[in-house]
């Protein structure tokens, strides 16, 4: 019962997301967990359309590292040898208000 629960709700999600047709100048990433296994997608789909992922090689007792950003090299996001991910997510400004 739970396990359709959940897969209902995966997919309402996602149609909402494929007939919403508001434009959103943002990243993407999902990280899915099951039976012991992570998967993680990232990509950078912000206005730069110069998307770049590149590799860096670990230099003693360091991991190599993978990166994904624009053409500038600043890493967006990425993830080591070892696993850790990392990735940045921003939003235009928006004030607080006291309520």
């Amino acid at each position: 019962m739970i396990k359709a629960i959940k897969l209902n709700s995966k997919i309402l999600i996602l149609l909402f997301c494929l007939v919403y047709s508001y434009q959103a100048y943002c990243c993407s990433m999902f990280k899915i967990s099951q039976k012991g296994k992570t998967i993680v997608g990232n990509n950078e789909d912000y206005w730069n359309p110069n998307t770049s992922i590149w590799f860096e090689n670990g230099k003693k007792a360091k991991y190599s590292v993978v990166y994904v950003g624009f053409d500038d090299l600043r890493p967006q996001g990425g993830i080591n040898q070892a696993g850790l991910v990392f990735d940045g997510f921003a939003m235009p400004y928006l004030a607080i208000r006291d309520t």
